[in-house]
Protein backbone atom coordinates (compact mmCIF):
# COMPACT_ATOMS: atom_id res chain seq x y z
CA UNK A 1 0.00 0.00 0.00
CA UNK A 2 1.41 3.39 -0.91
CA UNK A 3 0.19 6.63 0.54
CA UNK A 4 0.88 10.09 -0.83
CA UNK A 5 -0.09 13.31 0.88
CA UNK A 6 -0.06 16.56 -1.08
CA UNK A 7 -0.94 20.13 -0.31
CA UNK A 8 -1.23 23.06 -2.69
CA UNK A 9 -2.24 26.68 -2.57
CA UNK A 10 -3.36 28.64 -5.62
CA UNK A 11 -3.63 32.32 -6.35
CA UNK A 12 -4.61 34.28 -9.45
CA UNK A 13 -2.22 36.81 -10.93
CA UNK A 14 -4.51 39.80 -10.42
CA UNK A 15 -2.33 42.81 -9.92
CA UNK A 16 -3.74 45.90 -8.26
CA UNK A 17 -7.03 44.30 -7.23
CA UNK A 18 -8.46 43.80 -3.77
CA UNK A 19 -11.73 43.17 -2.01
CA UNK A 20 -14.87 43.02 -4.25
CA UNK A 21 -12.84 43.96 -7.31
CA UNK A 22 -10.79 40.75 -7.16
CA UNK A 23 -13.12 38.55 -9.24
CA UNK A 24 -13.59 41.22 -11.92
CA UNK A 25 -9.87 41.79 -12.18
CA UNK A 26 -9.25 38.05 -12.53
CA UNK A 27 -11.64 37.88 -15.48
CA UNK A 28 -10.49 41.03 -17.22
CA UNK A 29 -6.79 40.66 -16.46
CA UNK A 30 -4.28 43.27 -15.38
CA UNK A 31 -2.76 45.72 -17.84
CA UNK A 32 1.05 45.82 -17.86
CA UNK A 33 2.92 47.91 -20.46
CA UNK A 34 -0.07 47.88 -22.83
CA UNK A 35 -0.54 44.13 -22.38
CA UNK A 36 -3.64 42.64 -20.71
CA UNK A 37 -2.28 39.83 -18.55
CA UNK A 38 -4.04 37.07 -16.62
CA UNK A 39 -3.01 33.72 -15.25
CA UNK A 40 -2.57 31.59 -12.15
CA UNK A 41 0.07 30.09 -9.90
CA UNK A 42 -0.24 26.86 -7.95
CA UNK A 43 2.45 25.97 -5.42
CA UNK A 44 2.62 23.25 -2.82
CA UNK A 45 4.40 20.10 -1.81
CA UNK A 46 4.10 16.33 -1.57
CA UNK A 47 5.18 13.88 1.10
CA UNK A 48 5.08 10.11 0.68
CA UNK A 49 5.36 7.27 3.15
CA UNK A 50 4.54 3.56 3.37
CA UNK A 51 5.19 0.86 0.79
CA UNK A 52 5.82 2.99 -2.30
CA UNK A 53 8.99 1.60 -3.90
CA UNK A 54 7.20 -0.39 -6.60
CA UNK A 55 8.38 0.46 -10.11
CA UNK A 56 4.74 0.68 -11.24
CA UNK A 57 4.04 3.22 -8.49
CA UNK A 58 6.91 5.41 -9.76
CA UNK A 59 6.39 4.85 -13.48
CA UNK A 60 5.81 7.89 -15.74
CA UNK A 61 5.94 10.41 -12.87
CA UNK A 62 8.21 11.73 -10.14
CA UNK A 63 6.73 10.59 -6.83
CA UNK A 64 9.54 11.79 -4.54
CA UNK A 65 8.65 14.07 -1.66
CA UNK A 66 9.20 17.70 -2.49
CA UNK A 67 7.89 20.78 -4.26
CA UNK A 68 4.95 20.84 -6.67
CA UNK A 69 4.08 23.84 -8.77
CA UNK A 70 2.38 25.09 -11.91
CA UNK A 71 2.31 28.47 -13.65
CA UNK A 72 -0.13 29.59 -16.34
CA UNK A 73 0.12 33.01 -17.98
CA UNK A 74 -1.69 34.56 -20.95
CA UNK A 75 -1.51 38.07 -22.39
CA UNK A 76 -2.95 40.06 -25.29
CA UNK A 77 -1.63 43.39 -26.48
CA UNK A 78 -4.02 46.33 -26.30
CA UNK A 79 -5.31 47.62 -29.65
CA UNK A 80 -3.35 45.02 -31.62
CA UNK A 81 -3.79 41.31 -32.49
CA UNK A 82 -0.65 40.02 -30.73
CA UNK A 83 -0.77 37.50 -27.88
CA UNK A 84 1.35 35.02 -25.91
CA UNK A 85 0.78 31.99 -23.64
CA UNK A 86 3.16 30.44 -21.10
CA UNK A 87 2.72 27.25 -19.07
CA UNK A 88 5.21 25.66 -16.63
CA UNK A 89 4.76 22.51 -14.55
CA UNK A 90 6.99 21.13 -11.75
CA UNK A 91 10.21 22.92 -12.80
CA UNK A 92 12.39 21.16 -10.19
CA UNK A 93 11.09 17.60 -10.69
CA UNK A 94 11.78 14.78 -13.17
CA UNK A 95 8.31 15.09 -14.74
CA UNK A 96 8.67 18.78 -15.59
CA UNK A 97 7.15 20.46 -18.64
CA UNK A 98 7.27 23.88 -20.36
CA UNK A 99 5.25 25.27 -23.27
CA UNK A 100 5.06 28.73 -24.81
CA UNK A 101 3.20 30.34 -27.69
CA UNK A 102 3.52 33.73 -29.35
CA UNK A 103 1.59 34.96 -32.34
CA UNK A 104 -0.60 37.37 -34.23
CA UNK A 105 -4.21 36.40 -34.81
CA UNK A 106 -4.83 35.50 -38.45
CA UNK A 107 -1.15 35.80 -39.40
CA UNK A 108 1.38 33.60 -37.61
CA UNK A 109 1.99 31.47 -34.51
CA UNK A 110 5.26 30.36 -32.90
CA UNK A 111 5.20 27.35 -30.52
CA UNK A 112 7.99 26.25 -28.18
CA UNK A 113 8.07 23.48 -25.62
CA UNK A 114 10.00 20.87 -23.67
CA UNK A 115 8.88 18.07 -21.37
CA UNK A 116 10.33 15.05 -19.59
CA UNK A 117 8.73 11.69 -18.79
CA UNK A 118 10.47 9.13 -16.60
CA UNK A 119 9.88 5.43 -17.30
CA UNK A 120 10.79 3.15 -14.37
CA UNK A 121 11.32 -0.53 -15.23
CA UNK A 122 12.57 -1.84 -11.88
CA UNK A 123 13.71 -0.51 -8.50
CA UNK A 124 15.28 -3.80 -7.34
CA UNK A 125 17.47 -4.95 -10.27
CA UNK A 126 21.09 -6.02 -9.71
CA UNK A 127 23.89 -7.17 -12.00
CA UNK A 128 27.31 -8.83 -11.72
CA UNK A 129 28.62 -6.93 -14.73
CA UNK A 130 30.66 -3.74 -14.62
CA UNK A 131 30.13 -1.36 -17.51
CA UNK A 132 32.90 0.37 -19.42
CA UNK A 133 32.07 2.72 -22.31
CA UNK A 134 34.71 2.50 -25.02
CA UNK A 135 35.59 5.34 -27.39
CA UNK A 136 34.40 3.40 -30.46
CA UNK A 137 30.79 3.37 -29.30
CA UNK A 138 30.93 -0.01 -27.56
CA UNK A 139 29.36 -0.66 -24.16
CA UNK A 140 31.62 -3.30 -22.61
CA UNK A 141 30.36 -5.50 -19.75
CA UNK A 142 32.95 -7.43 -17.78
CA UNK A 143 33.05 -9.57 -14.66
CA UNK A 144 35.25 -7.71 -12.11
CA UNK A 145 38.44 -9.54 -11.15
CA UNK A 146 37.41 -9.70 -7.50
CA UNK A 147 34.09 -11.35 -8.39
CA UNK A 148 35.79 -13.60 -10.91
CA UNK A 149 38.18 -14.83 -8.20
CA UNK A 150 35.28 -15.48 -5.86
CA UNK A 151 33.46 -17.55 -8.46
CA UNK A 152 36.56 -19.56 -9.31
CA UNK A 153 36.95 -20.73 -5.70
CA UNK A 154 33.96 -23.06 -6.14
CA UNK A 155 34.90 -26.48 -4.65
CA UNK A 156 36.05 -28.86 -7.36
CA UNK A 157 33.69 -31.61 -6.30
CA UNK A 158 30.65 -29.45 -7.04
CA UNK A 159 31.13 -29.31 -10.82
CA UNK A 160 32.49 -32.85 -10.93
CA UNK A 161 29.37 -33.98 -9.16
CA UNK A 162 27.12 -32.08 -11.55
CA UNK A 163 28.81 -33.70 -14.53
CA UNK A 164 28.41 -37.13 -12.95
CA UNK A 165 24.76 -36.61 -12.07
CA UNK A 166 23.70 -35.02 -15.34
CA UNK A 167 25.52 -37.19 -17.87
CA UNK A 168 27.91 -36.24 -20.61
CA UNK A 169 27.06 -32.54 -20.77
CA UNK A 170 27.03 -30.18 -17.83
CA UNK A 171 23.57 -28.61 -17.52
CA UNK A 172 22.61 -25.81 -15.19
CA UNK A 173 19.11 -27.29 -14.97
CA UNK A 174 20.28 -30.14 -12.74
CA UNK A 175 22.46 -28.91 -9.83
CA UNK A 176 22.63 -30.67 -6.51
CA UNK A 177 19.24 -30.72 -4.75
CA UNK A 178 19.06 -28.48 -1.70
CA UNK A 179 20.14 -30.52 1.29
CA UNK A 180 21.74 -33.25 -0.82
CA UNK A 181 24.14 -35.35 1.22
CA UNK A 182 26.49 -35.56 -1.78
CA UNK A 183 26.90 -31.80 -2.14
CA UNK A 184 30.37 -30.49 -1.29
CA UNK A 185 30.76 -28.41 1.84
CA UNK A 186 32.27 -25.05 2.71
CA UNK A 187 33.42 -25.33 6.31
CA UNK A 188 30.61 -27.08 8.13
CA UNK A 189 27.86 -25.97 5.72
CA UNK A 190 26.82 -27.56 2.47
CA UNK A 191 27.90 -25.52 -0.54
CA UNK A 192 25.19 -23.77 -2.60
CA UNK A 193 26.59 -22.36 -5.85
CA UNK A 194 24.08 -19.53 -6.37
CA UNK A 195 24.03 -18.48 -2.74
CA UNK A 196 27.77 -18.66 -2.14
CA UNK A 197 29.01 -17.12 -5.41
CA UNK A 198 26.61 -15.21 -7.66
CA UNK A 199 23.90 -14.04 -5.25
CA UNK A 200 25.03 -11.31 -2.89
CA UNK A 201 27.98 -10.31 -5.07
CA UNK A 202 26.07 -8.10 -7.52
CA UNK A 203 25.58 -4.33 -7.57
CA UNK A 204 22.26 -2.45 -7.90
CA UNK A 205 21.34 -1.00 -11.27
CA UNK A 206 18.77 1.72 -11.95
CA UNK A 207 16.51 0.26 -14.63
CA UNK A 208 14.86 3.50 -15.72
CA UNK A 209 15.22 6.08 -18.45
CA UNK A 210 14.08 9.63 -19.17
CA UNK A 211 12.38 10.64 -22.41
CA UNK A 212 12.99 14.33 -23.13
CA UNK A 213 11.06 15.96 -25.97
CA UNK A 214 11.73 19.49 -27.20
CA UNK A 215 9.86 21.10 -30.08
CA UNK A 216 9.49 24.30 -32.05
CA UNK A 217 6.73 25.04 -34.53
CA UNK A 218 5.86 27.94 -36.80
CA UNK A 219 2.61 28.46 -38.70
CA UNK A 220 2.26 31.30 -41.22
CA UNK A 221 -0.93 32.29 -43.05
CA UNK A 222 -0.12 35.32 -45.26
CA UNK A 223 -3.53 34.97 -46.96
CA UNK A 224 -6.76 33.21 -46.13
CA UNK A 225 -6.18 30.65 -48.87
CA UNK A 226 -2.49 30.01 -48.17
CA UNK A 227 -0.86 28.17 -45.25
CA UNK A 228 2.73 27.26 -44.36
CA UNK A 229 3.45 25.00 -41.40
CA UNK A 230 6.88 24.02 -40.05
CA UNK A 231 7.76 21.86 -37.01
CA UNK A 232 10.96 20.44 -35.53
CA UNK A 233 11.08 18.13 -32.52
CA UNK A 234 13.89 16.35 -30.76
CA UNK A 235 13.27 13.17 -28.73
CA UNK A 236 16.09 12.03 -26.46
CA UNK A 237 16.19 8.90 -24.29
CA UNK A 238 18.78 8.39 -21.58
CA UNK A 239 19.06 5.76 -18.84
CA UNK A 240 19.19 1.96 -18.57
CA UNK A 241 17.08 -1.02 -19.60
CA UNK A 242 17.60 -4.77 -19.68
CA UNK A 243 18.57 -6.74 -22.78
CA UNK A 244 18.81 -10.51 -23.20
CA UNK A 245 22.01 -11.74 -24.81
CA UNK A 246 23.08 -15.28 -25.59
CA UNK A 247 26.11 -17.38 -26.31
CA UNK A 248 24.77 -20.77 -27.42
CA UNK A 249 22.46 -22.09 -24.69
CA UNK A 250 23.79 -19.70 -22.03
CA UNK A 251 21.68 -16.49 -21.92
CA UNK A 252 22.46 -13.48 -19.74
CA UNK A 253 20.69 -10.22 -18.97
CA UNK A 254 22.71 -7.07 -19.64
CA UNK A 255 21.90 -3.65 -18.12
CA UNK A 256 22.47 -1.77 -21.35
CA UNK A 257 22.74 2.04 -21.34
CA UNK A 258 20.37 4.10 -23.48
CA UNK A 259 21.61 7.27 -25.14
CA UNK A 260 19.81 7.94 -28.40
CA UNK A 261 18.17 10.85 -30.15
CA UNK A 262 15.57 11.22 -32.90
CA UNK A 263 15.32 14.45 -34.89
CA UNK A 264 12.06 14.97 -36.76
CA UNK A 265 11.27 17.71 -39.27
CA UNK A 266 7.80 18.38 -40.66
CA UNK A 267 6.80 20.82 -43.37
CA UNK A 268 3.38 21.48 -44.94
CA UNK A 269 2.16 23.98 -47.54
CA UNK A 270 -1.49 24.30 -48.50
CA UNK A 271 -3.34 26.36 -51.07
CA UNK A 272 -7.14 26.19 -50.95
CA UNK A 273 -9.80 27.83 -53.13
CA UNK A 274 -13.56 27.12 -53.25
CA UNK A 275 -13.21 24.87 -56.32
CA UNK A 276 -9.89 23.18 -55.66
CA UNK A 277 -7.13 22.69 -53.10
CA UNK A 278 -3.64 21.28 -53.10
CA UNK A 279 -1.35 20.33 -50.24
CA UNK A 280 2.30 19.28 -50.07
CA UNK A 281 3.83 17.72 -46.94
CA UNK A 282 7.24 16.36 -45.97
CA UNK A 283 8.40 14.47 -42.87
CA UNK A 284 12.04 13.65 -42.17
CA UNK A 285 13.15 11.45 -39.28
CA UNK A 286 16.81 11.01 -38.28
CA UNK A 287 17.79 8.55 -35.53
CA UNK A 288 21.21 8.56 -33.86
CA UNK A 289 22.46 6.07 -31.25
CA UNK A 290 25.55 6.82 -29.16
CA UNK A 291 26.29 3.07 -28.99
CA UNK A 292 27.23 0.74 -31.83
CA UNK A 293 27.34 -2.59 -29.98
CA UNK A 294 27.35 -4.34 -26.61
CA UNK A 295 30.06 -6.81 -25.50
CA UNK A 296 30.01 -9.06 -22.46
CA UNK A 297 32.02 -11.70 -20.63
CA UNK A 298 30.76 -15.24 -20.87
CA UNK A 299 29.91 -16.70 -17.46
CA UNK A 300 30.92 -20.14 -18.76
CA UNK A 301 34.38 -18.85 -19.60
CA UNK A 302 34.64 -17.41 -16.09
CA UNK A 303 33.67 -20.67 -14.44
CA UNK A 304 36.19 -22.72 -16.44
CA UNK A 305 39.00 -20.88 -14.65
CA UNK A 306 38.45 -23.29 -11.76
CA UNK A 307 40.34 -25.90 -13.75
CA UNK A 308 38.53 -28.57 -11.80
CA UNK A 309 35.98 -29.80 -14.33
CA UNK A 310 36.47 -33.42 -15.28
CA UNK A 311 34.67 -36.02 -17.34
CA UNK A 312 32.89 -35.67 -20.67
CA UNK A 313 31.32 -32.38 -19.63
CA UNK A 314 34.70 -30.64 -19.49
CA UNK A 315 35.00 -30.26 -23.24
CA UNK A 316 31.63 -28.51 -23.44
CA UNK A 317 32.53 -25.73 -21.01
CA UNK A 318 36.19 -25.40 -21.99
CA UNK A 319 35.07 -24.80 -25.58
CA UNK A 320 32.71 -21.95 -24.64
CA UNK A 321 33.37 -18.52 -26.10
CA UNK A 322 35.07 -16.05 -23.76
CA UNK A 323 32.99 -13.04 -24.93
CA UNK A 324 29.93 -12.16 -26.95
CA UNK A 325 28.91 -9.08 -28.93
CA UNK A 326 25.59 -7.80 -30.32
CA UNK A 327 24.74 -4.74 -32.38
CA UNK A 328 22.89 -1.81 -30.91
CA UNK A 329 20.01 -0.28 -32.91
CA UNK A 330 21.81 1.47 -35.81
CA UNK A 331 21.58 5.06 -36.99
CA UNK A 332 18.89 5.43 -39.65
CA UNK A 333 16.79 7.98 -41.49
CA UNK A 334 13.45 8.23 -43.24
CA UNK A 335 11.98 10.69 -45.77
CA UNK A 336 8.25 10.84 -46.53
CA UNK A 337 6.67 13.06 -49.20
CA UNK A 338 2.93 13.57 -49.71
CA UNK A 339 1.06 15.47 -52.43
CA UNK A 340 -2.71 15.70 -52.08
CA UNK A 341 -5.25 17.47 -54.27
CA UNK A 342 -8.99 17.88 -54.58
CA UNK A 343 -11.21 19.55 -57.16
CA UNK A 344 -14.91 20.14 -57.66
CA UNK A 345 -16.72 18.39 -60.53
CA UNK A 346 -20.17 18.85 -62.04
CA UNK A 347 -23.25 17.33 -60.41
CA UNK A 348 -22.06 18.12 -56.89
CA UNK A 349 -19.16 15.67 -57.05
CA UNK A 350 -15.45 15.96 -56.29
CA UNK A 351 -12.27 14.16 -57.22
CA UNK A 352 -9.46 13.56 -54.71
CA UNK A 353 -6.00 12.17 -55.19
CA UNK A 354 -2.88 11.47 -53.11
CA UNK A 355 0.67 10.59 -54.05
CA UNK A 356 3.06 9.44 -51.33
CA UNK A 357 6.70 8.36 -51.41
CA UNK A 358 8.78 7.08 -48.48
CA UNK A 359 12.48 6.22 -48.32
CA UNK A 360 13.97 4.38 -45.33
CA UNK A 361 17.73 4.00 -45.08
CA UNK A 362 20.43 2.69 -42.77
CA UNK A 363 23.90 1.58 -43.82
CA UNK A 364 25.53 0.45 -40.56
CA UNK A 365 26.98 -3.05 -40.45
CA UNK A 366 25.27 -5.31 -37.92
CA UNK A 367 27.41 -7.27 -35.50
CA UNK A 368 26.41 -10.90 -35.32
CA UNK A 369 26.47 -12.80 -32.04
CA UNK A 370 30.26 -12.96 -32.29
CA UNK A 371 32.37 -15.14 -29.96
Amino acid sequence: VGVVLSAAVASSMCLGASGPALAAAAAAGTEVLAWSVNGSIEAGGMYKFGENDSSKFNDYRDMDSGFLGELSLRAEKRDSPYYFDLWVKNPVRDDQAYTGEFGRYGSFRLDLGWDRVRHVLSNTATTMFQENRLSNGVADFSIPSSLRNTITTTPAGYLNGVAANCGATISWTCPYPVGSSTAPTVGNAQFNFNRDTINGLSRPIDYAFNTDVGFIGFRFTPREDLLFDFEYNNRRKEGYRSMSADLPNHPVELPIPIEDMTHEIKYKAEFARPDFAIQFAYTGSFYHNEFESYRWDSLDSTITQMGAVSGAGAATIQGAAARGELSAPPDNLAHTFNLTGTAALPFRSRINGTFAYTMLRQDDTFQNNIP
